[in-house]
């Protein structure tokens, strides 16, 4: 049977010697075999092991759900249905993250559209855009809707999430820090 040592089974794993170290110390990991000398020795079922918890903590759950779902492990066949609720619930979480980053990649993408096609749009210096924002809409096409499209076909608000930050936001923001509430510039005081 093969074995790893701790280095072996962190660059294998991804995880660092201190996290190898601290999952066993909280028991995400089971106990870790020891050579005559004391030093742990990692087999494939925990190269295996750690695979898993590597997923999990790559996706985003966290330390203590990733304790309840080993301790729900450990206890055998009658914690099948609990497990699955941990898994269905951590999955409608990654899904959801899924979706918000494929979101985001749609307005980069339309941001590099944008670049390639020579279209970035600067506000006048110390002004930034607003929606429905005349200078804004100059700038880009308006449907009969009045919503606001672009040149590309892309809907620079296409998703709710990066509405704030348009497509069309500035390219280069004043260096003066503008008026204050009172309507003064910094630089006039």
């Amino acid at each position: 049977m093969p074995s790893y040592t701790p280095r072996e089974a962190a660059a294998h794993s991804g995880f660092s010697l201190d996290t190898l170290r601290y999952y066993e110390r909280i028991g995400l990991l089971p106990p870790i075999r020891r050579t005559r000398s004391g030093r742990r020795s990692f087999t494939d079922m925990d190269l295996q092991w750690l695979a898993l918890l590597r997923c999990l903590r790559d996706t985003g759950m966290p330390v203590t759900e990733m304790q309840q779902f080993v301790r729900l492990m450990r206890d055998g066949q009658g914690t099948t249905q609990e497990r699955l609720a941990v898994l269905l619930t951590h999955q409608r979480r990654v899904q959801e993250q899924i979706t918000r980053l494929q979101q985001h990649l749609g307005q980069i993408l339309t941001k590099i559209d944008i670049y390639r096609q020579g279209q970035a749009w600067n506000p006048p210096h110390g002004r930034a855009p607003h929606v429905g924002d005349p200078l804004r809409i100059a700038n880009s096409d308006e449907t009969e809707s009045g919503q606001l499209g672009h040149a590309n076909g892309h809907d620079r608000h296409a998703t709710r999430e990066c509405a704030e930050t348009p497509a069309g936001i500035p390219e280069n923001l004043p260096t003066s820090p503008g008026p204050d509430r009172q309507g003064h510039n910094a630089s006039e005081k």
